[in-house]
């Protein structure tokens, strides 16, 4: 009976410790990711925000900072490829998943530095959003989404608030 209370008092206190509004379920990060994919892909059937991405990084203006909101992103011909910039601003700090259509790659810049992708996973909820990217953000410092090159146009995205974690991904 104490191993159980003691095992009982332990748990409570390392699910305190992780913080109220976190989205993850530590005992479970897969089943935590499956029902990020599953609330993004229930957002992306809403009417989404069309963005046309700016061909140079440097010069980015147009914002995709609304979390839940289905984005298509219009990317330019950048020397025979089609590639392009948006920025994100987190009103939150912590994990963000940046699902996308899969039609182009991501890298997240902060300033000139880029910023390390915990994880890309590649998600089965709906065949609108097949990967996922998972990066730790800083409150309202201003992003870089930097899309491409590749062979697709656009690309969509939905973003989402993952939590607080502070656990790694593998």
């Amino acid at each position: 009976m104490k191993k159980k209370l003691l095992a009982a008092s332990l748990l409570a206190t390392s699910l305190a410790a992780c913080g109220g509004d976190d989205h993850h379920d530590h005992a479970n990060p897969i089943d935590a990711h499956d029902a990020l994919a599953a609330d993004a892909c229930a957002h992306v059937t809403e009417t989404m925000e069309h963005v046309t991405a700016a061909a140079d990084p440097a010069a980015a203006t147009n914002a995709v900072s609304e979390t839940h909101q289905p984005f298509h992103v219009m990317l330019p011909l950048v020397d025979d490829a089609h590639a392009g910039a948006v920025l994100f601003t987190p009103d939150e700090e912590g994990e963000y998943a940046f699902f996308t259509d899969g039609a182009a790659t991501l890298a997240i810049l902060d300033g000139d530095a880029e910023v390390a992708i915990e994880a890309t996973e590649t998600v089965d909820a709906c065949a609108e959003l097949t990967t996922m990217h998972l990066a730790d953000l800083e409150l309202g410092t201003q992003y870089t989404l930097v899309f491409g090159p590749g062979a697709a146009d656009a690309v969509v995205l939905v973003t989402l608030h993952a939590g607080d974690d502070g656990h790694g991904h593998e």
